[in-house]
């Protein structure tokens, strides 16, 4: 998790709580007094949270298409031969086959960080750096996106 800040409701209302970078699912994080009151104490005790993450095993039919807009978004900045190619991959290789991730906040202007991967090709968006006001992208071709693999074919051809 590349952590971020949180609405949670507390017994005095709505508070933002902040989640440190690298929270682990099941990880307890505490609001010091801002639990319930202590009759005995004249003090009030935390309020605690549980980190929750949840992650489908399948996208439904709308994820799906709201992932394909993502990959056609990409797609869209490349030269239209290269972009049919490439869509046509995808789609070869199967789009059911096309998993999403995500990492960060959820609010906008917060640092974040996604991933789209399927057996052709990884797209990957980065802002994750200077709080999340400095991006860095790339679409990768698993098929030679970097040109000839000249050690390849040097192990194959020689014997040292």
């Amino acid at each position: 998790m590349l952590g971020g800040k949180i609405e949670v409701p507390t017994l005095k209302g709505t508070t933002v709580m902040k989640v440190p970078p690298g929270t682990q699912p099941d990880k307890v994080l505490r609001l010091k007094g801002l639990g319930i009151p202590s009759l005995k104490h004249h003090t009030t005790g935390d309020q605690v949270f549980t980190i929750k993450v949840h992650i489908p095993t399948k996208l439904t039919a709308k994820q799906r298409d709201m992932l394909m807009t993502v990959i056609d978004s990409y797609a869209s900045a490349m030269a239209p031969d290269i972009a049919s190619e490439r869509l046509d991959r995808i789609k070869k290789a199967g789009v059911e086959k096309v998993t999403f991730a995500w990492a960060g906040a959820a609010a906008r202007g917060e640092r974040h960080y996604y991933r789209v991967q399927g057996p052709t090709f990884l797209i990957e968006f980065d802002n994750s750096q200077n709080d999340g006001n400095h991006v860095h992208s790339i679409w990768r071709d698993f098929n030679g996106d970097f040109g000839r693999d000249l050690l390849r074919e040097h192990l194959k051809t020689s014997t040292n």
